[in-house]
């Protein structure tokens, strides 16, 4: 069974005040839209393994601007008891920790308002 990104992503709220539609979070503040998605992970075993969530910010007018990764390990986003430091099928969605994350988040798409 796949990873279902939309539950993930609702649990995690990345940008506060965003809508989760398919595997995508999308804010919008101004003439900028920020994007938040899972981020795939690198030499994972299995295919669907996701380590972070990746944030795009695209203006209206000149298209993307910036992409920046923040990786569940370096938020403690993820129960103790996992070591992967990644989301994979057997993640429980109310098991994940995402403040931490979000602030990041959120401090990281301030800076281009």
């Amino acid at each position: 069974m796949p990873v279902d990104h939309k539950k993930i992503l609702e649990a995690l709220q990345p940008l506060a005040g965003g809508l989760v539609a398919g595997e995508c979070q999308t804010r919008r503040d101004g003439d900028l839209i920020f994007t938040a998605e899972l981020m795939a992970s690198t030499g994972a075993p299995r295919d669907d393994e996701w380590e972070g969530v990746l944030v795009r910010i695209i203006s209206k007018t000149a298209g993307q601007i910036a992409v920046n990764g923040f990786q569940f390990s370096a938020y403690g986003t993820l129960p103790s008891k996992d070591r992967t430091g990644r989301v994979y099928f057997g993640t429980k969605p109310g098991e994940l920790k995402g403040e931490a994350l979000a602030a990041a988040v959120e401090e990281y798409v301030a800076l281009f308002r």
